[in-house]
């Protein structure tokens, strides 16, 4: 999802950074067709270098990117440290968005952490496994108003346009 975003808004002629911050198991690498073993967040954070130093251009999509990088055994450490706010802060005056794609809010502690370095945040909900609880949860977990929106993924068939208004009525409350 973070990726496909990233590559609209770069369509649109913005100039996009997509973040990997999924430090455990980051898989927009290979979306894009990039190595998934090259330099990025991690040795950024680490070495104090420039965001410049380990951003990749991706003409096709229009936009540039950072791999997650080498990986940590200790991700929610990384993702909490001062560097990694600084450098946002550092891309900020060079791109006109920042997309960070990071793993579940429910699984793992890394969203939360990464969650306040930014502006908002957009919920990828799963249709056949996310309960609304559950949704409801991470939403929470986040912090109530940060949210910018919800995408239901993996919808298998919609029957009716029953459902369809029953979904809007669903992710209404989860933000309400």
């Amino acid at each position: 999802m973070a990726t496909c975003l990233a590559g609209i808004l770069g369509q649109e002629g913005k100039r996009v950074l997509l973040i990997d911050a999924d430090l455990r198991a980051g898989s927009a690498a290979s979306l894009l067709g990039v190595n998934p073993n090259s330099a990025g967040l991690c040795e950024l954070v680490r070495s104090g270098g420039s965001v410049e130093q380990y951003v990749m251009n991706c003409p096709d999509l229009n936009l540039s990117f950072l791999a997650a990088g080498a990986p940590t055994d200790r991700p929610a450490d990384l993702l909490s440290s001062r560097e990694l706010e600084h450098h946002l802060q550092q891309a900020e005056s060079l791109f006109d968005w920042i997309i960070i794609d990071s793993p579940s809010v429910l699984a793992l502690s890394d969203a939360s952490v990464v969650a306040p370095l930014c502006d908002s945040t957009l919920f990828v909900i799963h249709a056949d496994k996310t309960s609304r609880t559950l949704a409801k949860n991470a939403i929470e977990r986040l912090g109530k108003g940060r949210e910018c929106g919800l995408v239901l993924n993996k919808v298998r068939n919609i029957k009716s346009i029953h459902y369809y208004h029953s979904c809007q009525r669903e992710a209404a409350s989860l933000t309400s």
